[in-house]
């Protein structure tokens, strides 16, 4: 069964385990949603562990609202939705564009004295002080930056670009996003206290190993970086492999 938390728009819930001792709470990529984590939870059934995925406005059920297009002020909406969800151990999961969203929530659960997420997963996405050395996108016409993004991360299948009605659903959410990314200003400040693991794709062109390797940096605990083969999408087919590197790292923060 598939359900909101507690009732909250933030976030799904794909199978409730009220009693399991740790959450692990998914942040997807641009243009993404919730629902791409569904598979996560059916493999980690038998596992001590409860998977949430947050749903962002503009898309799956939230597809209605406005999408969020500045880092800060997706902050400030999301940071006290998922509060109740720290009532017991958690750990959090981004990739791409989810990675940068879940360090900027560490930095604000701190900020706000909330208890801390006991380690950081992040996936294909540079370490928030390494700047990008591509250009923009998300002020392209739609027919080039749907090109471009399309060329770049080659995440919009074939069978969305073909269908206009489709597009014309996903191309707000994905221009925010993009957007949002884009925009951002890393702000020095001290490391987090919790681990940090990255990973990534070995044909990633654009998150290299040494842009992984500089998550390092903001952490006071320990790091790891992990490749798998693939591409900046590599989790599509990886999700095994990736759950059995963080199992140990979950289990260990369920105490």
């Amino acid at each position: 069964m598939t359900v909101a938390a507690a009732g909250s728009p933030w976030l799904l819930v794909p199978i409730p385990r009220p009693q399991a001792p740790v959450r692990l709470i998914c942040l997807a990529g641009a243009g993404s949603g919730a629902a791409g984590y569904v598979p996560w939870a059916r493999a980690l059934a038998d596992r001590p562990v409860e998977v949430s995925a947050v749903r962002l406005p503009g898309r799956e059920s939230r597809l209605h609202e406005a999408p969020v297009a500045r880092l800060d002020v997706l902050i400030d909406q999301l940071a006290p939705a998922l509060q109740p969800q720290f009532d017991r151990p958690y750990c959090l999961f981004g990739h791409s564009m989810g990675a940068l969203v879940a360090f900027e929530l560490a930095r604000r659960i701190r900020e706000r004295g909330w208890t801390a997420p006991a380690h950081l997963f992040v996936s294909a996405a540079r370490a928030p002080q390494v700047p990008s050395d591509q250009p923009p996108l998300h002020g392209l016409a739609d027919a080039e930056f749907i090109e471009a993004v399309s060329t770049r991360y080659g995440g919009i299948p074939a069978a969305v670009r073909e269908h206009q009605e489709l597009m014309d659903l996903v191309l707000p959410a994905l221009r925010a996003d993009l957007t949002l990314v884009e925009d951002y200003a890393y702000r020095a400040g001290e490391p987090l206290a919790c681990p940090i693991t990255a990973f990534g794709g070995r044909e990633d062109a654009g998150v290299t190993e040494t842009a992984l390797d500089a998550w390092r940096e903001q952490t006071g605990g320990a790091f790891a970086r992990h490749m798998f083969n693939g591409d900046h999408f590599y989790v599509n087919h990886a999700r095994d492999l990736l759950i059995d590197v963080m199992l140990p790292h979950l289990v260990r923060a369920a105490g």
